[in-house]
């Protein structure tokens, strides 16, 4: 870890940086553990084994701890120079601008819920301004807080599909309803997927033609086989 985020104190990160970091790291701490791809374990779970901190929280609060340090130096200190300093002369080109140091840092605070424009009278106490940091990266368990937004589980992934799914498909209680006690589950599901529609559809179709009479769908409506 140390020798990965050599000097990351200083680094402009942008968001592909701390994606390329992020797997390297989850891919060496799964190596170490023995956790295949197959078993399924989320990125939180094998952070929460090792009891490690993410790259991007480690990198954010490196980054945080010298812009303070920076701030506490005297005036004559290049690095302050250069933090504050400003270009007597140039342009802006036309488009996106480069990432500065700055942006970044703006960002991370953010992150951390520590006051913009407070943030360095914060800094000036060098105690309370790492306890300030520490308290950032705690209500997500060892990842950032925007990670902790960003971060998706197995539960909500399969409901995000199951609404895509239904959004676009009637309901199934419809089909439900009109199907042979034979062919129905002793247990209507709460909910289902888009295959298990598809089997109900297919048993509605098969039992339509196999018989002369109409089938009954849902609230009333029928299929004629006359039709």
């Amino acid at each position: 870890m140390t020798t990965l985020l050599y000097g990351c104190e200083t680094w402009t990160i942008y968001r592909r940086h701390e994606k390329h970091h992020q797997q390297f790291h989850l891919r060496c701490l799964r190596s170490i553990f023995k956790i295949r791809w197959q078993d399924k374990i989320p990125n939180t779970e094998v952070l929460e084994r090792a009891e490690l901190p993410s790259v991007i929280t480690t990198m954010r609060k490196a980054q945080k701890r010298w812009a303070g340090h920076v701030l506490r130096m005297s005036d004559s200190r290049i690095s302050k120079q250069l933090l504050y300093g400003e270009l007597s002369r140039g342009g802006r080109k036309i488009g996106g601008q480069r990432k500065r140091y700055k942006d970044s840092l703006k960002a991370y605070l953010k992150d951390f819920n520590i006051d913009v424009t407070n943030w360095e009278n914060a800094a000036s106490d060098r105690l309370a301004w790492r306890s300030m940091i520490h308290r950032g990266a705690l209500p997500s368990l060892g990842v950032s807080t925007f990670q902790h937004r960003q971060r998706k589980t197995p539960d909500t992934k399969g409901l995000r599909r199951q609404r895509t799914q239904h959004a676009s498909h009637p309901p199934v209680s419809d089909l439900w309803e009109g199907l042979p006690r034979p062919y129905r589950p002793h247990i209507p599901p709460a909910d289902t997927s888009l295959r298990f529609y598809k089997i109900l559809v297919a048993v509605v179709i098969f039992e339509y033609e196999s018989t002369n009479n109409t089938v009954t769908i849902g609230n009333g409506s029928t299929l004629d086989k006359a039709k």
